[in-house]
C-alpha cells in the first residue's frame, strides 16, 4: 500500500487557477474575484486528495497587494472564493514584492514552514504542487518534495522534485511517490 502525504501544499495562481490578461499584461493572478476561473481539473484532484486524507493547504506570493495594483480586501475576496470553493483547510499569503525581502516570499520557504508547523507536520510528509521555478526552490529549501507543473518540461525525476503536464497528473505522482 501506498503511504500519502499528510499535508499537500498547493500554489494557487497558474496552479489551481487561471492566470489572466488584464491591459497587455499577459499572465498575473487575478485581481478580482470576478476573474477567478479554476485550471481544467483542478476540483477533482483536490477532492480525490481530500477524500483519501490528506490536508490540502494553500501557499501564494500575491506581490499585486504591494505593488499597489490590488487591494488586500479583493485580495481576501478572492482567497475567500478559491476556500470556498475547493476543500482546502489553509490558506497562506505573501503580500511582499521582492524589495520587502521578507521570508514568507517563495522561493524562500517562509510561507512553507508556515504551513508545516500549522498541521505539526514534518517536511518528509508533505508534498509541494506549484507552477514556478521559485515554488521548486521553496519546496526544495523547506524540504519538502515538489511537483512542477510545466506543459513544455520534461518527466525527469530528480531527487527533490518532479515535473507533471497538467494538474490531473499529480494525484498518480503522489501515489508513485513510494515505489
Amino acid at each position: 500500500m501506498v503511504r500519502l502525504p499528510s499535508l499537500v501544499i498547493f500554489d494557487r495562481d497558474g496552479t489551481l487557477n487561471r492566470l489572466v490578461d488584464y491591459d497587455g499584461e499577459a499572465q498575473v493572478a487575478p485581481r478580482r474575484v470576478d476573474d477567478v476561473r479554476l485550471v481544467e481539473g483542478a476540483r477533482q484532484v483536490l477532492e480525490s486528495l481530500h477524500n483519501l486524507g490528506v490536508t490540502i493547504a494553500v501557499a501564494t506570493n500575491q506581490p499585486d497587494i504591494s505593488r499597489g495594483l490590488i487591494s488586500s480586501e479583493e485580495s481576501d475576496s478572492i482567497g475567500k472564493a478559491v476556500l470556498e470553493s475547493l476543500p482546502i483547510s489553509a490558506y497562506f499569503v505573501c503580500p511582499h514584492d521582492n524589495p520587502d525581502g521578507c521570508d514568507c516570499r517563495k522561493p524562500k520557504p517562509g510561507l512553507l514552514f508556515s504551513a508545516l508547523s500549522t498541521f505539526g507536520c514534518e517536511p518528509n510528509d508533505a508534498v509541494f504542487v506549484g507552477d514556478r521555478q521559485s515554488d521548486v526552490e521553496a519546496g526544495v529549501a523547506a524540504g519538502i518534495f515538489t511537483i512542477l507543473i510545466c506543459d513544455h518540461c520534461s518527466h525527469a525525476e530528480h531527487d527533490k522534485f518532479t515535473c507533471v503536464r497538467h494538474i490531473s497528473e499529480v494525484v498518480e505522482c503522489i501515489g508513485s511517490l513510494d515505489d
